[in-house]
């Protein structure tokens, strides 16, 4: 895969940013370190993430703060493989990846309650990116801050702000290598599990980054 794609600038509009991110998602396959951040929290991860625009995507997830656990995501299920309590967790159902789920689907749903701008430039793990703010028109809804990456489209940076301007969520990119494929034996769990507890389940409750 080439990655000349076209730089963005801040000509671009707030639709063709939201649409260039939604398509460049399934595109590109990369190996990064990003941090979660909610309310006092902190946490980090690194990803291997494969790409296929046929097949779907592939991650895997290995935590580099806290307890060790990995996450294994496909497009039907996420396992987590839990060392501290020697337990394996499958949820037979599709959830948003921890990069993708600030990211609107539809950018005609935001028009009637949110107000879109395209805010500039910036930079996130050393890539010059253009940001994206997304402002609720009442008190009842939180705005988010949203940073594309200019060369890939890809969203590298999400914040969720309250009605007042405080960043109540948060997750971005460290460090970022586009890669034209990613090995399967990358993808496949790198934690022992003889002996581990399996779980499944088939929870419906809402996606989101938390689930990462």
């Amino acid at each position: 895969m080439a990655w000349a794609a076209a730089a963005m600038s801040q000509s671009d509009s707030p639709r063709s940013l939201l649409e260039r991110a939604s398509e460049a998602r399934s595109s590109y396959s990369f190996v990064g370190e990003f941090i979660y951040q909610y309310g006092g929290d902190i946490e980090s991860m690194r990803i291997w993430r494969a790409a296929n625009p046929e097949t779907g995507i592939r991650e895997r997830l290995e935590s580099l703060s806290g307890e060790s656990r990995e996450i294994l995501r496909d497009n039907e299920t996420v396992t987590c493989i839990l060392p501290s309590s020697e337990s394996v967790m499958v949820d037979e159902r599709r959830l948003q990846r921890p990069l993708d789920a600030r990211l609107p689907g539809n950018p005609d749903a935001l028009q009637p309650n949110y107000q879109l701008e395209v805010a500039g430039q910036g930079r996130v793990a050393g890539r010059p990116t253009t940001r994206l703010n997304i402002d609720a028109r009442d008190d009842l809804r939180y705005g988010y801050r949203l940073w594309f990456d200019d060369e890939t489209g890809l969203l590298l940076r999400a914040e969720v702000v309250s009605p007042l301007g405080e960043v109540l969520e948060r997750v971005m990119v460290l460090s970022f290598e586009l890669r034209e494929q990613i090995d399967t034996d990358q993808l496949a769990s790198q934690l022992p599990q003889a002996g581990y507890a399996r779980m499944t389940t088939n929870s419906q409750s809402p996606d989101g980054v938390q689930s990462s």
